[in-house]
């Protein structure tokens, strides 16, 4: 039987204040992890990308200080036109709503300060099942659980209003899916997927059994020091909770219900922050005395907190993740001035032991990168996000009288598109990354493999035709795909070899790795001889597999290259094994 759902529509605030932002921080380049691996510059345009990349953008944040001034104005959800669209505004462009799928009143107060009065859901995600398995730091435990939330939560209103009786989720002035096929490639904002992730069904297997919340306020209830653990929805920070049917309201703030035959939003945010000190990550601690304990450790140095960002369109559950990271340091502190701190409740509430935005800011003596980030949301970093969709943050206004700005053909595009996407695995996605301007494919990254052999004497690579649904579709490379996130980058180019080609490990030797390191995301390419002589088996990801002469390549390969497989091809010749040279 359905049941409502709960979503939250908050009062409005006031102006906020601007202040120049910080330089991005970025992470010192992670080593190959096999060894004898050659390594990159994070520039160089060596990688047969993944099968599904398009250009994006992010540029430095531009944090916002807090100017608080809430109203008990009562909320009220925007009217619906056909579409899923609020009315134009006389001033300009549509508004598109959004849902904030995390419990968090600090991520809930940055974007009413931003002029964003979002609906609110809470994922109860079980984190702790979620990372089970992620290879990888807190970058990538972060992009992980964000889309993990948003995921979740997309996938509970659509099963709201299934269970109602709707047959149809779409706004209803949205075309009919189109199918994927050879004669019809996917084109428009979700041509970058493939087709095999498309189906009826959308969602990923995680549970959702746990809540997140809110950077250094939230990420802690599931969390403490140098390990991550589940510890329920019973925590909440000093400012109240924001959760379901139900919650104690916020600021002032009554809950709003909404019914299962509500539109969906537009858009639903998902994010979930880490602090990590030393090559630990502190979560929030269990009690006083380890609270002290991080405390005098933290005291006069410096740590790092990400912040997981994941924009989902509910009608689709296409979904793009990214992460911001912020440098904060610490005070020199007293053993007086830590016991007084304590004493006031607040490090036992938050992530790390300290709140930027509450008593803990005296102790906070530098910054270096988005203030936002890490109060637990990076509004410079989704403005980044919504621009590589097409949107504006503009259209996410909500305050009477605001300018809006028109939407793109781009922008209109994204909206229209009704194609679901399916993903196969919770490491499927896209990843916005803010070191190369591009968006790239897998949430833990990917890998390829360029197989090698001895052939009438001259050495021959195999390649692969792309399938034409795919991005880049009919254009030549080397087998490869995304990683999951439980294997290593080797175990994951045998595996998507393997499917790709049918070709298995054992027939392979590989012998050397090169990895194009992105600090947000990374693609390696392995080089390996083929032991015997086998035959490659195309699945539907490929058009062809042909063994090519490595010195007709490229004016012997019929059709195109993939562009950066081209411009990489002569480096990847380069690692060729000796024994095919």
């Amino acid at each position: 039987m359905a049941y409502a759902r709960t979503l939250l529509r908050i009062a409005r605030f006031g102006c906020v204040a601007r202040r120049p932002a910080g330089g991005r921080v970025m992470p010192p380049a992670l080593p190959p992890e096999d060894a004898g691996s050659v390594s990159s510059d994070p520039t160089g345009a060596l990688h047969p990308v993944p099968t599904n990349s398009a250009p994006g953008e992010q540029s430095g944040s531009l944090p916002l200080v807090p100017a608080l001034t809430p109203s008990l104005e009562p909320a009220r959800i925007p009217p619906q036109s056909p579409g899923g669209l609020a009315p134009d505004r006389s001033t300009g462009g549509p508004h598109l709503s959004l849902l904030l799928a995390s419990k968090s009143p600090a991520r809930l107060s940055i974007l009413r300060q931003a002029g964003i009065e979002p609906l609110v859901h809470v994922s109860h995600v079980d984190e702790e099942s979620v990372l089970t398995g992620v290879k990888g730091g807190p970058q990538r435990q972060v992009l992980v659980l964000a889309t993990a939330k948003a995921r979740a939560v997309a996938r509970q209103l659509r099963a709201d209003r299934a269970d109602s009786g709707q047959s149809s989720i779409e706004p209803t002035s949205i075309q009919s899916p189109v199918a994927l096929t050879e004669g019809n490639p996917a084109g428009g904002a979700l041509a970058d997927g493939v087709a095999g992730h498309y189906a009826s069904l959308p969602g990923p297997a995680v549970d959702e059994s746990h809540s997140g919340a809110g950077a250094l306020h939230e990420s802690a209830e599931s969390r403490t020091s140098g390990e991550v653990r589940a510890s329920g929805e019973s925590s909440a920070s000093a400012e109240g909770d924001v959760s379901a049917a139900g919650s104690t309201s916020v600021e002032g703030s009554t809950p709003a219900a909404v019914s299962t035959n509500a539109a969906l939003p537009d858009l639903i945010l998902g994010c979930d922050s880490m602090f990590e000190f030393q090559g630990k990550l502190f979560g929030k601690p269990r009690n006083a005395d380890e609270a002290r304990e991080q405390l005098r450790a933290m005291s006069g140095q410096s740590g790092f907190l990400y912040t997981g960002h994941c924009l989902l369109r509910p009608q689709t559950v296409f979904s793009l993740s990214a992460v911001q990271e912020s440098s904060v340091r610490f005070a020199r502190m007293s053993d007086a001035e830590i016991d007084a701190y304590i004493s006031t409740g607040e490090p036992l509430n938050a992530a790390g032991c300290f709140m930027i935005d509450g008593m803990g800011g005296p102790f906070v003596t530098g910054l270096h990168g988005d203030y936002h980030n890490v109060v637990g949301l990076s509004l410079s970093l989704l403005r980044n996000m919504l621009a590589e969709l097409g949107l504006s943050v503009a259209q996410l206004w909500t305050r009477p009288g605001v300018k809006s700005v028109p939407l793109t053909p781009r922008g209109s595009e994204f909206l229209q598109d009704t194609r679901l996407f399916n993903p196969q695995q919770d490491s499927d996605g896209f990843v916005f990354c803010g070191n190369c301007r591009q968006r790239h494919w897998g949430l833990a990254g990917a890998a390829g493999l360029a197989l090698f052999r001895r052939h009438e004497g001259r050495p021959q690579v195999l390649l692969q035709l792309r399938a034409p649904w795919s991005h880049n579709g009919g254009t030549w490379s080397i087998p490869g795909g995304a990683l999951r996130c439980d294997e290593t980058r080797q175990q994951g180019a045998l595996r998507e070899f393997a499917e790709e080609t049918g070709i298995g490990a054992e027939h392979i030797a590989i012998t050397t790795s090169y990895v194009i390191d992105h600090q947000d995301w990374k693609y390696t390419t392995f080089t390996a001889q083929c032991l015997d002589d086998v035959t490659p088996t195309p699945n539907n990801e490929s058009q062809e597999l042909r063994w090519f002469d490595v010195d007709d390549i490229p004016t012997g390969v019929p059709g195109t290259l993939h562009r950066q497989f081209a411009e990489g091809w002569q480096t990847v010749r380069g690692l060729m094994p000796p024994e095919v040279r």
